[in-house]
């Protein structure tokens, strides 16, 4: 019976609040935590007071709890402190809330267009490959495997054209109106690694229907650049989350060009909301950009079967053989 009503209430979630709670919490731990947390996320230049914690318990407005009745009820100190931890969790997501819209307003204020320079860490000038020990052991009816490697390997290092590489797993790519030549592109089942990481299978596809693109309705009177983004230390936005779309694709007209970024990925884990609504929210920054010819964009090219497309939110379905690079230059010409 009692394993029941638990049950029942735990489906019976309510909103509820600290009040019964707040006269037994430690203020002083609740500050000293707020700033820890302030540490650990590197918020250097927010600054907040104790006074900031009375502020919070006097106030019920900032936060919402629902939780069944029995997730709230004191029946030892110890309840106390848990009721104490989940003050501080809020707390602290709203801090971290607060500072992602403060650097967003910051950002789309102070984003500034530059021309992309040889030096950029987005220009890949080397690529280095390591060929896992297992595969490297010669063994009784492996000669002729180890030549196809050595070949491979040599092929590799000498040939900038495109081709595949069997016994590496890997391909050469080598867009026409891509920033560096070549692009090496892994299959999953590759005995080697590659560092700067190579191109995923979305990528490649995203690659190649771009460059099947040039000089065909819509963009017959523009010229398309491509350049793969570096995560980390190529071009990224930082308000919400920290995001780096893979592509950058510039189409350049007579009075016009538009600068999208893409990002072929999948969306069924992980919280890429953020990074959806860069669509619409990227806008924000072309206005404080000053340059009336210049738009900006940006797109989700879904590898997920169970994602549907919705190009309200600039998300769009990438397969194999779709248009779903076509239509995205078709929504990107319209605005």
């Amino acid at each position: 019976m009692g394993g029941g009503e638990e049950a029942s209430e735990e489906l019976d979630k309510r909103h509820c609040r600290f009040d019964d709670h707040i006269a037994l919490f430690d203020k002083s731990r609740i500050y000293r935590s707020l700033l820890a947390f302030k540490q650990r996320q590197k918020m250097h230049n927010l600054e907040f007071h104790a006074g900031f914690v009375d502020k919070l318990i006097g106030n019920n407005d900032w936060y919402e709890l629902l939780a069944p009745p029995a997730a709230v009820r004191l029946r030892s100190m110890a309840d106390v402190r848990t009721q104490e931890n989940r003050f501080i969790d809020l707390a602290c997501k709203l801090i971290e809330a607060n500072w992602k819209n403060g650097v967003w307003s910051w950002e789309k204020a102070n984003k500034e267009i530059e021309e992309l320079q040889p030096g950029n860490a987005s220009l890949i000038k080397e690529y280095t490959v390591a060929v896992e020990s297992e595969f490297l052991k010669v063994s009784e009816g492996r000669q002729a495997d180890w030549r196809t490697l050595v070949d491979d390997i040599d092929d590799l290092c000498e040939k900038m054209e495109p081709h595949k590489l069997a016994s590496l797993g890997l391909e050469i790519l080598t867009p026409s109106r891509h920033a560096y030549v070549p692009v090496i592109y892994r299959h999953d089942n590759s005995p080697v690694t590659v560092k700067p990481l190579p191109l995923n299978k979305g990528e490649k596809q995203t690659v190649e229907q771009l460059t099947a693109l040039i000089g065909k309705p819509p963009i017959t009177d523009f010229e398309l650049y491509l350049l793969r983004n570096v995560s980390r230390s190529g071009t990224g936005f930082y308000g919400k989350d920290a995001y780096y779309p893979d592509f950058i694709c510039w189409l350049i007209g007579k009075d016009e060009t538009h600068m999208i970024f893409l990002d072929p990925k999948g969306l069924v884990h992980g919280d890429n909301q953020a990074k959806i609504e860069l669509h619409k929210s990227i806008k924000d920054i072309e206005q404080h950009l000053d340059r009336p010819e210049m738009r900006l964009h940006s797109y989700i090219l879904s590898v997920s079967e169970d994602v549907q497309a919705n190009d309200e939110e600039g998300v769009y379905r990438l397969e194999a053989n779709g248009n779903a690079l076509k239509q995205v230059l078709e929504d990107v010409l319209s605005k």
